[in-house]
């Protein structure tokens, strides 16, 4: 934050002076003295009113500081650096909104105020208005052309703006030019792996994790993506002992038990399976979280009577926490436990009656119960918390069919927005048929787990991990230059509907958000389900036979609904249809490869 020391009055001018030597030496309380001296004889004083916000802003009083800036400003509204400081002290209060308006009227009085357009940046990205932070920040850089940490943040906004290249280029620029603080330089180089992840060059990205946590051996997080870059790259040996290293520097991260646990599960160490939440468990046994990510992970793979007994231990710890009761609930459920089920949603409601997850969570559970009228109600106010979640309108179709609401056939239209395409053959191949043998041939290095993935869809075979377009692998890209075409042609077909779901959403064009291949073994099958994130979903098929076909329209849970649409799959043709229809397929009497992805507007 600033101070500024310009006052009126020779008396006035002695008695902040005083004040600042005695901040400047550090000594806070004779200085806070001296302050409160000055505004017993000066009440209306702007410059001792901004500086004590300084001071109680340092000591965490935030309330008083945002006080102190306001009246400061009222008795000298063109005051630049407090409406920067006042700004700053809401963005960082998370009051985004408050806090842009504060930080743009401090850019009014001084337009070229270069830390105020780095912190409107901070604020626009705390929001996650990328595109508006992306201005700010290169403001800052305008006026300001060496600032470090702009270069730094204008990078992250670029790589979440899926732009990688010219992150990239920013942060070579700015890692070239040099730096004593070795904190910046790591923040560099790990931006840069992030860059280098996004173009899935991820021998690079493990190169530059690797310089960010040499630069800064405490660099957050630097072992975790460490082992994720390993993991991605087929090293699982390397991944688990840096799983394991991340653990080691702190045992209550959530995220690296859950990553590891699935590591050892596909590989089929069914021994250390969950060890390490036991372990950091017996070492914090107050911390509740432990017990609650074992129980999620013992959910996913059908270990319901033990998740319960997981859950009910935390509980033990922590009676009232609502996601410890929404995790029984989704578990209740699956056991058929209907009434207990729907008694522990409603409770874990009442503290988060906004919360999206649980109301659909609870969808569903009124689903399976038969309870059409209620589910069709908290499925609606799910839609208005996160209107583009496509597991929660998956649910509600569900719903509107078990009704007979007539709004089913429209969000579901399968003969119109289930569409297979042919493709032709990729340049540089005669045929579909001899570039799916070489693509089948490539695939097959990529499959190395011994089990899928617990919560995947995939029953009965293997599946890579995300990223197989964008890898720069020569067959992979000229199927998606093919794919594209397909894409574009299924969204050119859209209706102008701007309340349809799923035609509401077209914008200029189109990104990848995942991309997969998957192996089903003889007699494997996919179960039913939907891609909660994803726009439009797919299935490509490098092989097929007469078994197997993609049927649409049955959930994953028992309701007395069955499939509404099928698709016989043959070798060469591209399956499209909205994210969130409900699509599975029968068992296969030959294996089959197929690649999957995700498409969202652009």
């Amino acid at each position: 934050m600033e101070a500024a020391t310009a006052v009126p009055g020779k008396q006035v001018r002695d008695l902040l002076q005083d004040a600042l030597n005695h901040l400047n030496r550090a000594d806070f309380a004779k200085g806070e003295d001296a302050l409160l001296n000055t505004l017993s004889q000066h009440p209306g004083e702007p410059d001792a009113l901004q500086l004590l916000g300084v001071l109680r802003r340092a000591q965490g009083k935030t309330k008083e500081a945002e006080e102190l800036f306001k009246r400061s400003l009222e008795e000298r509204p063109d005051q630049p650096h407090v409406q920067h400081n006042l700004g700053n002290l809401l963005r960082i209060d998370g009051r985004h909104d408050e806090g842009i308006a504060a930080l743009r009227e401090a850019i009014r009085l001084k337009p070229n105020y270069a830390e105020a357009w780095f912190n409107l940046g901070l604020a626009y990205f705390g929001k996650r208005a990328l595109e508006d932070a992306e201005k700010a920040y290169r403001q800052a850089l305008k006026l300001q052309p060496n600032y470090a940490m702009a270069k730094q943040n204008l990078a992250v906004v670029l790589n979440e703006l899926n732009r990688p290249r010219e992150a990239e280029a920013i942060l070579i620029q700015a890692l070239n030019a040099g730096s004593r603080d070795r904190n910046l330089l790591a923040g560099y180089q790990h931006n840069l792996a992030v860059s280098a992840r996004l173009q899935r060059r991820y021998e690079d990205a493990l190169r530059w994790y690797e310089g960010a946590q040499a630069m800064s051996p405490e660099l957050p997080n630097a072992d975790y993506n460490r082992a994720n870059m390993l993991q991605t790259l087929g090293r699982e040996d390397e991944a688990i002992i840096a799983y394991r290293r991340a653990l080691a520097r702190n045992p209550l991260d959530i995220n690296v038990h859950r990553d590891l646990n699935l590591v050892l599960y596909r590989r089929g160490n069914d021994e250390e399976f969950l060890r390490s939440l036991d372990d950091a468990a017996s070492i914090y046994p107050e911390k509740s979280s432990l017990l609650l990510a074992k129980g999620q992970m013992l959910s996913i793979t059908g270990e319901h009577d033990q998740a319960l007994k997981a859950f009910a231990c935390a509980r033990e710890i922590e009676p009232e926490n609502p996601a410890l009761r929404h995790a029984s609930a989704a578990v209740l459920a699956r056991m058929g436990r209907f009434n207990e089920a729907i008694a522990e949603h409603e409770s874990a409601l009442k503290p988060e009656p906004e919360n999206p997850f649980i109301w659909r969570s609870y969808t569903e559970t009124l689903l399976r119960a038969r309870n059409i009228e209620k589910a069709l109600t908290a499925a609606e106010k799910s839609i208005a918390l996160e209107p583009d979640n496509q597991g929660t309108l998956a649910l509600w179709g569900l719903a509107l069919r078990a009704s007979g609401d007539p709004r089913e056939a429209w969000l579901n239209d399968y003969e119109n927005l289930v569409q297979v395409f042919e493709l032709a053959p990729p340049d540089g191949y005669p045929s579909m048929e001899s570039f799916n043998r070489d693509l089948e041939a490539y695939l097959a290095s990529l499959y190395r787990e011994a089990r899928a993935f617990p919560d995947q869809s995939l029953q009965g075979g293997t599946q890579t991990g995300d990223g197989v377009f964008g890898s720069g692998h020569v067959l992979l890209e000229r199927l998606r230059m093919r794919i594209d075409e397909a894409i574009n042609a299924y969204i050119a077909r859209m209706k102008d509907d701007k309340d349809h779901p799923l035609f509401r959403r077209r914008g200029a064009g189109f990104a990848y958000a995942g991309s997969w291949a998957s192996r089903l073994n003889a007699n494997g099958h996919f179960a039913n389900h939907v891609h909660p994130t994803g726009w439009i979903s797919s299935a490509y098929y490098a092989s097929a036979d007469n078994s197997g076909a993609l049927q649409f329209g049955e959930p994953n849970f028992e309701m007395g609904l069955k499939p509404r649409h099928s698709v016989q799959p043959k070798a060469g043709t591209l399956v499209l249809f909205p994210s969130y229809m409900w699509h599975g397929t029968a068992p296969v009497s030959t294996p089959r490869t197929s690649i999957a992805f995700d498409v969202v507007p652009r």
